[in-house]
């Protein structure tokens, strides 16, 4: 009877969707728990697949790897190579959601040749698509484009519509990656047409892509629509990684129509999905655009926190993505794949010695890029990196002139930062992104880099090859590479010699190692240098007027308990002048709240200018100041400053060619004689300056009497 009703359950199990994700993890593990024997090994093999991948759906990646490692064991127990591979291709897609580009692509690459030894041409297919796909996102576009035309051309004979909109979609994908709008649309509807005719969870991805276009092609209202869709779907089948990537694109939508709320609202919940998926990219992108948001509404507290973690999940992720690139020049590996090619023509005595040479180099070639990227990357002081860079790069290739500009995209200019020549650091400049005007604006609008042996050559690319400003030196050679972060270009790096025809073509493979670790050494630089000087500008705000620029009520009375200290150890004395404008409402009360701003920042310069540079003044609060006069000042000498002061506030304002007039009120208080703490002096010289406005204004009173 419980075998019976267990056939049932398999039957109706296998007739349920993969849009279903709950329900086939949830009925998958409950009949799962029910197998027993070896009778039901291919049972068991199916759903551990089949969990497996709707797990990844859910963006459990760890579970799913577990449950798939377990479907594809049983599957080659059984000798089924085809479900093997289907296995591996769950596998790879895992490697590819969790940014792990090369492992993916290496996972599809074993996939593709397995298959077509056995000619399972739909697994071949699968894979090759894959790759394709793999190759968009790491944006080899060229190489992706192959592949996928070699996955269109298989999916033509096996006639599987599901897999004829995935390869039409990557194609798309593809075309509108790189700005191509009108060669991807005609992809992209024939993959939505055939998705929403098969009904798969594979329509979110073709969903978003059309958002995407659409938005790009000004079409929001057909945008809205089919991003809303795609969110919906993803949230019906708990697709998260779909959902991520709709709420991005969705903000960004929301971001181009003006309703930066609602696109603020998206991102903060792309946030909230990437951290608990722990993927950094969207995370980081979201991040992003949330700081634009912030700085627009003007919270920079919250702006600040949330590019003080973007900084720490870029530092997380480039320094993954670093060691994976002096992974891929390991010399070791470097050094067998070497010595195979040296075995290979070993009978030939000329050609070994060749190789041996060119082994050699290559090795020292690895090991200099090696130091060198860790040398960039461990410091954070920018002229460190410069000096190390231009340093080790003569250690490669000949460098009387090195140059490294940074692109300004909103302003098409050229922040030409570092530029040195024969060990001397000239002056930076700047220069206009015009694409005939210069090398460097060649390489970045083009993006492309350049190799030139004679100055002659420079006319492929510029009307004229002006010398950089402040330059003596007459280069006839050039190397120019882009420097990238995530694929963005920020700038340019150019060396250059005196000589004709000193650089090759390996000396350029070379600078492009580099270009990687300079880039992220100087956006590492960069960001901290950012950081520096927000966190500088938020003290500074904490403890300043923003109206006069004075230091405020907390920073004067720090200073005073400074001062005061100071006066007890060296036993001297000091003043404090307490001072109340007179007149200052009937000026606002006339002549509006513009004219009493302008007269609170025109006295605040006056008393700035009519105190000695080891007095303070600062702004307590309203029209009322606080002056502090130390120097072991005597009272003679306060009362004499004091004065000075006073008729300083009494000369006439002109504001719109009005004549106001403000004059203050100053009260004193001495230390030891009359107090001897903080709170005690300026609540004594606030009583006396309440002195000199009872006997008449425009006057100076201490504690004993008015004067």
């Amino acid at each position: 009877m419980e075998s019976c009703e267990l056939e049932k359950d398999l039957i109706r199990y296998k007739s349920l969707p993969d849009t279903s994700t709950e329900q086939v993890i949830e009925s998958g593990t409950s009949i799962l728990s029910r197998l027993t024997g070896n009778n039901y090994i291919a049972d068991r093999a199916y759903l551990h697949s089949r969990i497996g991948k709707a797990l990844i759906n859910r963006g459990e990646y760890e579970s799913a790897f577990r449950e798939l490692s377990q479907g594809r064991q049983l599957h080659d127990e059984l000798g089924d190579m085809e479900e093997v591979l289907r296995d591996q291709l769950a596998f790879g897609i895992i490697y590819g959601l969790s940014e792990q580009p090369e492992t993916a692509f290496e996972t599809f690459l074993t996939i593709r040749d397995k298959a077509r030894t056995l000619e399972l041409m739909e697994i071949e297919e699968a894979s090759i698509c894959n790759m394709g796909r793999i190759c968009n996102d790491m944006n080899r576009f060229e190489e992706g484009f192959s592949f996928l035309k070699v996955a269109q051309k298989l999916v033509e004979v096996t006639g599987n519509m599901e897999h004829k909109a995935a390869v039409l979609h990557e194609i798309g994908r593809n075309k509108l990656t790189q700005g191509y709008l009108e060669e991807a649309t005609p992809y992209l509807e024939e993959a939505c047409q055939i998705a929403s005719e098969q009904m798969g969870a594979f329509s979110y991805e073709v969903l978003i892509s059309m958002g995407e276009l659409y938005s790009r092609l000004s079409r929001f209202k057909e945008a809205f629509e089919h991003l809303n869709n795609a969110i919906d779907l993803c949230r019906q089948n708990n697709i998260s990684h779909g959902e991520i990537l709709a709420l991005y694109h969705l903000g960004n939508l929301f971001e181009k129509t003006g309703k930066s709320e609602k696109a603020a609202e998206c991102w903060e919940n792309c946030l909230k999905l990437s951290e608990s998926l722990q993927l950094r990219q969207y995370r980081i992108l979201s991040g992003e655009c949330l700081v634009g948001y912030y700085r627009q509404i003007e919270n920079y507290e919250q702006a600040l926190k949330m590019l003080e973690m973007i900084r720490k999940e870029e530092q997380d992720y480039r320094n993954e993505r670093l060691h994976h690139t002096i992974s891929v020049y390991d010399q070791s590996t470097r050094i067998e794949d070497l010595d195979q090619e040296v075995q290979a023509w070993r009978k030939r005595s000329g050609e070994l010695e060749r190789i041996r040479s060119d082994k050699e180099e290559s090795i020292r070639e690895l090991k200099t890029i090696r130091d060198i990227g860790q040398e960039l990357t461990a410091s954070l002081d920018p002229d460190q990196i410069i000096e190390v860079l231009n340093n080790r790069l003569t250690q490669l290739v000949v460098v009387n002139g090195m140059l490294i500009a940074f692109y300004l995209k909103e302003e098409q200019e050229l922040d030409i930062r570092y530029i040195i020549e024969n060990g001397k650091q000239l002056k930076p400049t700047r220069s206009p992104v015009e694409i005939n005007k210069s090398l460097s604006a060649w390489s970045i609008l083009n993006d492309e880099d350049i190799r030139l042996n004679t100055r002659k050559e420079s006319l492929k690319y510029t009307e004229q090859l002006g010398p950089v400003k402040g330059s003596q030196t007459f280069n006839e050679s050039f190397l120019l590479v882009r420097l990238k972060i995530e694929n963005r270009i920020i700038g340019v790096l150019s060396v250059q010699a005196t000589k004709k025809n000193a650089y090759t073509e390996r000396h350029l493979k070379v600078l492009q190692a580099l270009a990687g670790f300079i880039a992220i050494a100087l956006s590492n630089s960069n960001a901290h240098q950012s950081l520096v000087l927000a966190n500088e500008r938020i003290a500074y705000m904490a403890t300043h007027d923003p109206m006069t620029g004075l230091p405020n009520r907390m920073r004067i009375m720090d200073r005073l308990e400074q001062e005061l200290n100071r006066s007890r150890r060296y036993d001297k004395t000091l003043a404090v002048l307490f001072i109340d404008l007179d007149g200052f409402k009937r000026v606002n009360d006339t002549h509006g709240h513009q004219a009493g701003d302008f007269v609170l920042k025109q006295i605040a310069e006056r008393l700035s200018a009519g105190i000695r540079a080891t007095d303070a003044v600062g702004r307590l609060a309203g029209d009322e100041f606080l002056v502090i006069i130390t120097d072991d000042c005597t009272r003679e000498n306060g009362l004499q400053l004091a004065e000075n002061l006073r008729k300083l506030l009494s000369e006439k304002i002109v504001f719109e060619k009005a004549s106001l007039t403000v004059t203050g009120s100053v009260g004193l208080a001495f230390y030891p004689e009359d107090g001897s703490n903080s709170k005690d002096l300026v609540k004594l010289a606030d009583k006396a300056m309440y002195k000199a406005k009872e006997n008449g204004k425009n006057q100076i009173a201490t504690q004993s009497s008015p004067l």
